[in-house]
């Protein structure tokens, strides 16, 4: 877990910033205020924590809350409080969260805090209406990541490009892996079988030190044959008894 994190625990939980931008949106505290709570919450259950700044989560757990009652997101979307330059977050990283989220209210909702109090015919509409907006920007399924390199962004527009062959100008996009909830009774699998019978299984994110650390392992599980030919001296007594037998034998031929 700890190398999952990158070892920087400076993103901190968005709960605190959110109740702050929904105060200043003036979110009902009873209804929009409390389902956007929930939304944070549920959003440990995707991968969005690991991948977005705590202001992208706040800033897309409010979006969504707001599309959920049905309320105007012309000021939840780059605007106010809300905007994204002020916060150092894009539209791209705001629509990747808002659709991890939706990703999970369809797939698992009912293993969610607020899937159960709406329609899945609800989020799918949610999810259209975004998949429209995306193709009409060219926003991809995926956002670049700060290290990737400027100079492959004229393929795409926005800075940005689509990763694992996915078109980001297509209205209906795949489901990202779910983190299943613990009362999932499901046997974590790894590559080398099923956690805990087959040995200790270790994950890293590090594709360098991961082939380097194999390199070093690898030179105490190497085989190194080598051949030696060694020349034996015949004394003069194993001569002479091998003269003795080769007589035996040639006296019973005879």
């Amino acid at each position: 877990m700890l190398e999952s994190a990158g070892f920087d625990f400076r993103n901190r939980y968005p709960q605190k910033v959110m109740v702050k931008l929904a105060r200043a949106l003036r979110f009902d505290a009873k209804d929009e205020a409390k389902t956007t709570w929930n939304l944070s919450i549920d959003s440990y259950r995707t991968f969005a924590p690991l991948k977005q700044s705590t202001p992208t989560l706040a800033i897309a757990c409010l979006e969504l809350a707001a599309r959920l009652h049905g309320k105007d997101t012309t000021k939840f979307v780059d605007a106010g409080p809300v905007r994204y330059s002020k916060w150092a977050t894009s539209r791209a990283e705001i629509m990747e969260t808002l659709l991890d989220l939706l990703d999970l209210y369809t797939h698992h909702r009912s293993a969610t805090s607020v899937g159960p109090s709406y329609t899945l015919e609800h989020f799918i509409n949610i999810r259209i209406g975004l998949n429209q907006e995306a193709s009409a920007a060219n926003i991809p399924r995926y956002s670049r990541y700060k290290s990737e390199s400027v100079a492959d962004a004229g393929s795409t527009t926005n800075g940005a490009k689509p990763r694992n062959g996915i078109d980001p100008t297509s209205p209906f996009t795949p489901a990202t892996p779910i983190a299943h909830s613990p009362a999932a009774d499901q046997a974590p699998k790894s590559a080398i079988g099923i956690r805990g019978q087959n040995g200790t299984v270790r994950f890293m994110l590090d594709a360098a030190r991961a082939h380097d650390e194999r390199a070093e392992v690898e030179k105490f599980h190497k085989l190194e044959e080598e051949e030696y030919e060694v020349e034996v001296p015949i004394s003069s007594e194993s001569r002479t008894d091998d003269r003795e037998r080769e007589r035996a034998r040639v006296g019973r031929v005879r």
